[in-house]
């Protein structure tokens, strides 16, 4: 008595189910084992790429209008520019510098620091030791002494 002999008797299985289930299944390719070792370099590479080209950026390839753009919302999104109040009027940084020359008696003394925008005359948001001093130039722009240097003031108009 043979396995086919055997098998019959058992069940009637037929030959042919029988040599299909001796034949080995097909072993998976190399490609198929190292697939998701293939596709997690293929991601990592791909994400350093576009990092790379996303973060570089020549110099000649940055225009004004991205500079404002940045700047605007740098401004709007996180940042309080250098402010002073003084008569009442709200003065924002312009970061041009005053280069012109300034008589000894013109500079008035800021009085406080405050921690946000300036509510009150002689306030100001960017000296903690409200050491700066400032001069009137028009009615519309003072120099502020910041770190030593005048810094040009610009009037915000409601």
């Amino acid at each position: 008595m043979n396995t086919y002999d055997l098998l019959d008797a058992i069940g009637n299985i037929e030959p042919k189910y029988v040599n299909e289930a001796d034949i080995n299944p097909k072993t998976r390719s190399n490609v198929r084992k190292f697939y998701t070792l293939y596709l997690a370099a293929a991601v990592l590479l791909l994400t350093v790429i576009a990092g790379t080209v996303l973060t570089v950026q020549k110099p000649d390839q940055i225009t004004k209008e991205d500079d404002e753009a940045e700047i605007e919302t740098f401004v709007t999104e996180s940042y309080i520019p250098y402010m002073i109040m003084v008569d009442g009027n709200l003065y924002y940084s312009t970061d041009a510098p005053y280069t012109e020359e300034i008589p000894d008696d013109a500079p008035i003394k800021v009085l406080s620091y405050v921690d946000g925008t300036p509510e009150e005359d002689g306030q100001q948001n960017f000296d903690e030791t409200s050491s700066s001093l400032y001069v009137v130039i028009d009615e519309t722009h003072i120099a502020v002494q910041i770190d030593g240097n005048y810094t040009i003031f610009e009037k915000i108009t409601e």
